[in-house]
């Protein structure tokens, strides 16, 4: 299959993202990548551990302080040097951007050259923050898209989130709102945009499990009571 696609997460941002939130609520899922696969043959291969847990809800209302910033800069097929100028680019733009992020991701970015049927860059950046908070970043090159462009994408979705100051980006916010209406506890998070796909993701939810979850826009909070 694609493990790093542009139609779904990609695998870096699935387990040490997602997994690692979904841990916080108790829940014990392990991923290993044992075969790389980019879009178009795929091919790619992961395996899941699953053991049986129950959900314990978790509030999200703020990062607290950034703890580490770590990534990944890796092509397949395609020379190390734009997975080295997809790194370089990156550094450049978080300066230029003026984030003030504590201290530089340069030592936390790794350069790997991976092995797949398809040839592919990928780049990812990740923050962790207080309390294991988790935020993550990444975009895929392609045929005409260069390596500045990519480190781009992923400067641009960092620049929105760090200046939003909430606590899970837009995209972890609708992906785990499923496991936190589950345990059918309180639970409160804020996020650094209330969008469309989750607003839909919270009206089906309360069908399906009977619940009321409020949405403040005002303050992009969501919660249960």
């Amino acid at each position: 299959g694609g493990t790093h696609n542009p139609l779904a997460p990609p695998f870096h941002y699935f387990n040490e993202v997602f997994l690692k939130i979904l841990e916080a609520l108790n829940l014990k899922i392990k991923a290993n990548l044992e075969k790389w696969g980019f879009f178009p043959k795929g091919g790619g291969k992961i395996r899941l551990f699953i053991e049986p847990s129950e959900i314990k809800t978790k509030n999200f209302l703020e990062r607290g302080e950034l703890k580490e910033i770590s990534g990944l800069s890796a092509v397949s097929s395609l020379p190390l040097s734009i997975a080295l100028r997809q790194k370089e680019s990156l550094i450049k733009k978080i300066e230029q951007y003026n984030l003030p992020l504590r201290g530089t991701p340069e030592p936390g970015i790794r350069i790997e050259e991976t092995k797949a049927l398809s040839p592919g860059t990928f780049l990812f950046l990740k923050l962790i923050f207080e309390n294991n908070l988790i935020a993550g970043f990444s975009s895929l090159g392609k045929i005409g898209k260069t390596a500045e462009k990519v480190a781009e994408e992923v400067a641009e979705e960092l620049e929105e989130y760090w200046f939003s100051e909430k606590a899970l980006h837009y995209y972890l916010a609708d992906q785990i709102i499923l496991y936190l209406a589950l345990s059918k506890k309180p639970f409160a998070f804020t996020t650094s945009k209330i969008t469309n796909h989750l607003l839909t993701h919270i009206w089906l939810l309360q069908k399906f499990l009977n619940l009321k979850i409020s949405v403040n826009l005002e303050k992009k909070e969501v919660s249960l009571k």
